[in-house]
C-alpha cells in the first residue's frame, strides 16, 4: 500500500492483498487501501514451532505439518480481528 501511495495510485485502482491481521493492516484494509490479509495465527505459530522444537530437542516425535486456520480477512470481517491484533502485541 505504502509503494502504491508512493507511485501516486489511489485506494482500490490495485488490489492489494497482505499477511497477518496486524492493527496496522486491519486499518489498511479499513481504509481501503488494502483489500485484504490472510489472518495468520500468529500466537499459536509461535507456540507450534516452540513445541516442535522441544520435541526435536529432547528427541520425542512429532507431526511434520501442523495445519493451523488462516482465514481471510476482507472489510466484512475486520471488526472481528481487532481483538485479536490487540492481543497478538501484547502476548
Amino acid at each position: 500500500a505504502t509503494a502504491l501511495r508512493g507511485l501516486g495510485r489511489e485506494p482500490g485502482e490495485v488490489v492489494v492483498v497482505g499477511m497477518d491481521a496486524t492493527a496496522e493492516n486491519l486499518a489498511l484494509i479499513e481504509s481501503g487501501e488494502v483489500w485484504a490479509v490472510v489472518a495468520q495465527p500468529l500466537v499459536e505459530e509461535v507456540y507450534a514451532a516452540t513445541e516442535i522444537a522441544f520435541r526435536l530437542a529432547v528427541g520425542l516425535p512429532f507431526e511434520e505439518q501442523n495445519w493451523l486456520e488462516a482465514p481471510f480477512v476482507t472489510v466484512d470481517q475486520v471488526e472481528k480481528f481487532k481483538d485479536y491484533a490487540i492481543r497478538s502485541m501484547e502476548d
